[in-house]
């Protein structure tokens, strides 16, 4: 997968940018210039939930189109708030954010593994913020998370359903005991006196119309995606007739072959069905705004709880709740030593016989080795698996995580022949020498010349062949 061209356009603003198939370098000479922004707004095209940086807020009124290449095919992704039209040559499908984010990445990347797709963008992408800490299980960006155990059974396809539904139990259960351990720290630590209760001035009505308008939202969306099914299985459906050559008699001497063209109202249902969908669209864009402008007023209004009496409240409340610390230490300690034990279980299924698991290993060891931290890496596969990696920081925590990135990038492309764009923010941070940042950018020129590099920096590296897309001014000034 390459991209070659990514407009963004923003009320009467348009920006377009054209990348090299190789090194593309987003260059300022100074910062807060947009390109962290525009790398965000790359991710958030192909249907990411991603924040927007602090200047711009959201990327809500941003409209973006996407082109890229894959397997010498063009297709091309246009968002613009919750809808993606997805387009290959003349085939047009509309996508629902984030409702649908599954189906479109199954189309976009052709792996229909659920596991290996919510835990992709962690290995394509380096955020400059969380990107330099994550290894194997933690934040990407915003409510993106990575989890090695979740990616490494679904890349040797080993069923650990069971135990990891057990162990999401747990965790569940134990931030609930942490969380009324924490309210009974509270309740001992402040002196809770006799409050007066405050009655906030909201606007029920204002509150009530955007209850429904957001169960009308709701309902909407379902009706897309039933629509689409509907479009998406007849277009199956008449394929699989069409494949079957089946020949109709229609006289004693003449004889049709079955297809599309033939078919009583297959053309008029589709166009039917077509015509729904944007009209449910149009509802759904009508419906966003209202909802915007409803809380755009009750902001301007100022309706809001005030946190102090609401703190007061609380406080009256808990005079009669009694919490028994003790009980809930034993409790929080029971949980967490059933889920270190069901973790045990879980990397003995994963390190037995995977051949997987042993490559991602082999990988780490032989960068490792090049970027002179092989000491910190352990003896066995298993070490892929450990959680025992806190402490590490400064040059050593930089390279770790570029190493696992890369070795995570390497299984994807063999198991499922996709070669994915590889999207670094800020590749030399304050932690790395100028000599320690090249070297991970020498290692992708090197190793990784099939795959499209993109990377944002303010630092040239005048030693690495690229095409520089500089940003002189801000994305949107």
């Amino acid at each position: 997968m390459k991209i070659k061209r990514v407009i963004i356009q923003r009320k009467d603003k348009k920006r377009e940018f054209i990348f090299d198939e190789k090194i593309n370098l987003i260059y300022s000479k100074d910062n807060s210039k947009g390109k962290t922004t525009l790398l965000r707004a790359i991710l958030y095209g192909l249907g990411y939930n991603i924040p927007a940086t602090d200047g711009i807020n959201s990327f809500d009124d941003f409209h973006i189109s996407i082109e890229y290449m894959e397997k010498s095919k063009r297709y091309v992704l246009e968002r613009y708030r919750d809808l993606i039209d997805f387009y290959e040559g003349n085939e047009k499908i509309t996508y629902v954010m984030p409702e649908q984010i599954n189906e479109l990445h199954c189309k976009m990347f052709d792996i229909n593994d659920i596991l290996i797709l919510n835990n992709l963008l962690a290995i394509f992408y380096i955020d400059q913020e969380k990107g330099w800490t994550l290894l194997n299980r933690g934040i990407i960006i915003g409510k993106n998370r990575f989890n090695i155990e979740d990616f490494i059974s679904a890349l040797s396809e080993k069923d650990v359903s069971s135990i990891n539904n057990e162990i999401k139990k747990i965790e569940e259960e134990l931030r609930k005991y942490k969380s009324l351990k924490n309210i009974a720290e509270y309740k001992n630590e402040n002196i809770i006196e006799e409050v007066t209760s405050y009655t906030k001035n909201d606007d029920s009505e204002l509150y009530s119309k955007i209850n429904l308008l957001k169960m009308r939202e709701a309902e909407i969306k379902k009706d897309i995606k039933d629509v689409n099914q509907v479009l998406n299985d007849n277009k199956k459906i008449i394929e699989y007739l069409e494949k079957l050559d089946i020949y109709v008699k229609i006289s004693d001497t003449d004889v049709v072959k079955l297809s599309k063209d033939n078919i009583l109202n297959y053309n008029e249902n589709q166009i039917f069905y077509e015509i729904r969908k944007k009209e449910l669209e149009i509802s759904l864009a009508k419906i966003k705004d209202e909802i915007n402008k409803i809380e755009d007023e009750l902001n301007d209004r100022n309706i809001l709880f005030n946190v102090k009496t609401v703190a007061d409240e609380i406080d009256i409340m808990l005079k009669d709740v009694n919490i028994n610390e003790k009980q809930i230490d034993k409790i929080i300690g029971q949980l967490t030593r059933r889920k270190q034990k069901l973790m045990s279980e879980l990397h003995a299924i994963l390190s037995e016989d995977n051949i997987y698991l042993m490559s991602i290993y082999k990988t780490i060891k032989k960068y490792a080795k090049e970027l002179k931290f092989d000491e910190y890496i352990g003896d066995s596969p298993s070490f892929v698996l450990t959680n025992k990696l806190k402490g590490k920081k400064g040059r050593i925590l930089t390279h770790m995580s570029f190493t696992f990135k890369m070795a995570y990038l390497q299984e994807i492309k063999n198991k499922y022949n996709l070669t994915l764009p590889i999207i670094i923010d800020s590749p030399k941070t304050n932690e790395l020498t100028d000599d320690a940042s090249i070297a991970m950018i020498k290692i992708l020129e090197r190793d990784f010349k099939e795959h499209q590099i993109i990377f944002a920096s303010v630092y040239k590296f005048e030693e690495v062949q690229k095409e520089i897309i500089e940003m002189k001014e801000n994305l949107f000034y």
